[in-house]
Parts: C-alpha cells; structure tokens; sequence
C-alpha cells in the first residue's frame, strides 16, 4: 500500500515540480523596481512641508522654497555628484534654517522651521513630463511649524529645481544631465505614465500572464 502511494506521489510531484521549477526560476520583478532602486541611491531630493493647508501657510511655504533655492542655486550649479550636493547642503545648514527662519518672520508668522538631510518616503511624483517612482529618497527636508500642511518637492541633484515646468515639459538641458546620471532602462521609466502595481510576470511561459493579469 505505501509502496503504490509513493509511486502515485511521484507521478504527481516529479512532474509538477518539473514545470514549476523553470517558472520560478524565470520569475521577476517589473523595471519600475530596479528603477526605484537605483533612483533612491542617485538623486537627492528637495521637500518643504507646510505648517497646515491655509492659504497662508501653503504661499509662505512658497516663499520659504523660493529663498533656500535662491540661496544654494550658485553652489548647487557646480555639483557633479550627489555627494558634492550633500556636502554644499551640510555646510550651508545653519544658513538654510536661517533663511528659513527669517522669511517665517518677514511674512508675520511665529513658528519656527528646521532644516535636515534625511530619508524620506516619497509617493509617485510627477515633474514636467517626468514621473518618478515611490520610494525612499535622501532629501534635503524643510518642515514649517507642525509639518501638517501639503507638501512641495523637486529633485535638487540633479538640479531640476532650478528649472521652469510650468509648460509641463522638462528642458532638454535637465533630462540631458539626468540621461548621463542614470541607466538607460531608468531614464526610459520617468516618462509620465501611470504606475503600475508591482506584479510577478512569467518570462519563459509568457502566454500565461493574459490569464493572470488580462488588463496587461
């Protein structure tokens, strides 16, 4: 009796084991992961966040944003590595806060604002007609008294904060700086699209993703 049931689980478990194996095996991520990846570790990012959602606080954010990017527009210009924004950033802080600080007061507000280099989560933003991924960036990070306002962002290494969208298009010089920083596969996922949720997709049996995920 156990000697049939042993010959029964073989037929059954060989084989299923056999087509299994090459479908695991094939198994992989979507670009938009490798790409998160590897954006995470080559831009930094700028990002104020505003007191609250008033009027008033969301149009001194502006003016806060305006000030530190006029303050470190000259250096920021010669950066050639992340790492060499960072350094013109960290010796600057004390400056950054000040005009933070100063601009509150200017515009009659009495909370105060803080200034650090950290890891923040960003959800998919767009810039232009450029749309970066989820993920976990190292920004420069502003907060205006509680922080509980809507927030305003830009990617300031490479400098794409020093750069007018408002036509909805990065110039060509930006994209250009961004095209030689990053891989091509990369660069190619920025282009605005709409970000798809992260799913398994079978490489040697691909007829079988119409079953999975027929919208694809």
């Amino acid at each position: 009796m156990k000697k049939r049931i042993k010959k029964i689980l073989l037929h059954i478990v060989l084989p299923l084991g056999c087509f299994l194996t090459p479908i695991l095996f094939f198994l992989s991520f979507p670009p938009e992961a490798s790409a998160a990846d590897e954006l995470s570790q080559k831009l930094l990012r700028f990002h104020v966040v505003a007191n609250s959602d008033s009027q008033e606080d969301q149009a001194v954010k502006l003016q806060v944003k305006e000030k530190i990017l006029s303050l470190l527009s000259p250096s920021l210009a010669y950066a050639e590595t992340k790492e060499e924004a960072k350094e013109i950033i960290s010796a600057n802080m004390e400056a950054i806060t000040k005009t933070a600080q100063n601009t509150l007061r200017e515009n009659g507000f009495s909370y105060s604002a803080t200034a650090s280099l950290c890891w923040c989560d960003f959800p998919v933003k767009t810039y232009g007609d450029l749309t970066f991924p989820a993920g976990t960036y190292e920004a420069l990070r502003i907060v205006l008294g509680e922080g509980a306002g809507k927030n305003w962002w830009c990617v300031m290494y490479p400098p794409l904060c020093f750069v007018d969208v408002s036509f909805g298009t990065v110039p060509d010089q930006s994209k250009a700086a961004l095209s030689h920083l990053l891989t091509d596969d990369t660069y190619d996922s920025l282009n605005s699209r709409e970000t798809s949720p992260v799913r398994f997709r079978f490489k040697l049996f691909s007829f079988l993703n119409r079953f999975f995920w027929p919208d694809s």
